[in-house]
């Protein structure tokens, strides 16, 4: 629990991850409704950002950026590592999948594209608070 918990920054970040898996099961479950998917798209894209660099400060990954230029110390994942290379990997796919909505506004491609960042974004979470526990960050 002090992993999750154990701070302010962490507490709040593991509310807004239980949050989106709310959200995401509340579409799925509601995945008949035909309108607003781009809305929905748009609201889990922003969340999810939000996730992310609040994870990426929770976990001092700044210092591992420096520490890629510079030497010295490294946050709980180096600039190199599987993990923050398939994080980032899959950040330009939400982003690419994303902006593919943008150009094709068919209703039916925005809630498919939902559903592929909905996927994209568990695997993400899932790789880096997987991470976490083996690592004891």
């Amino acid at each position: 629990m002090e992993l999750y918990f154990g701070s302010t920054l962490s507490a709040a970040n593991t509310l807004l991850i239980a949050g989106i898996a709310s959200f995401i099961a509340l579409q799925y479950h509601g995945r008949g409704r035909a309108a607003g998917w781009g809305r929905r798209l748009l609201i889990l894209v922003s969340a999810g950002l939000l996730v992310c660099i609040l994870a990426a400060i929770r976990d001092n990954y700044a210092l591992s950026v420096a520490a890629a230029s510079t030497g010295g110390e490294t946050g709980l994942f180096s600039v190199e590592s599987f993990q923050s290379v398939s994080a980032s990997l899959a950040g330009l796919a939400i982003a690419a999948v994303s902006i593919s909505t943008l150009f094709i506004r068919k209703d039916k491609y925005s809630k498919a594209a939902f559903f592929m960042v909905s996927g994209i974004f568990v695997m993400k979470l899932l790789l880096v608070e997987a991470s976490r526990i083996v690592m004891g960050g």
